[in-house]
């Protein structure tokens, strides 16, 4: 059975709602997913400018849209994307540290609009299947 990334981000709803610390950590972790997912569908366009270098699939993807020539609003997805993968990485790994409920807010955020921000980016294409801005927004 296959599903979506918009899945990722309902399961980080609805632990986000339930706010305890185990839900915000969790909410993080699912709300990462979905913006990770989302930047498969349009990474892969952009060149590897780390070709050759050992580093994980994350960190690759994060830094094909960080050195985007020439397309800010990429390079901006790649910011986003990579502080919410720090936000997850601590939230499933530093577990002596308290997640508070703005730094979860603060990724759910992110990841509410990150749909919409990478259908700004000039290599996204409606074929791949993310929702597009809405008519009249105005996100940068």
């Amino acid at each position: 059975m296959s599903t979506h990334f918009t899945e990722f981000l309902s399961a980080a709803e609805f632990m986000f709602l339930c706010g305890t610390q185990i839900d915000l950590r969790n909410a993080i972790s699912r709300a990462y997913y979905s913006m990770y997912h989302a930047a498969r569908l349009v990474g892969e366009r952009y060149p590897d400018p780390n070709h050759g270098i050992g580093m994980g699939e994350h960190e690759r993807l994060c830094k094909r849209f960080i050195h985007a020539k020439g397309d800010r609003k990429a390079v901006a997805v790649g910011y986003v994307l990579q502080s919410a993968k720090t936000a997850r990485r601590r939230a499933d790994y530093d577990l002596g540290a308290s997640v508070t409920h703005e730094e979860a807010c603060d990724v759910m955020e992110d990841a509410r609009s990150f749909a919409s921000k990478l259908a700004l980016c000039s290599l996204y294409d409606d074929e791949d299947g993310v929702v597009a801005p809405t008519p009249g927004s105005t996100l940068s």
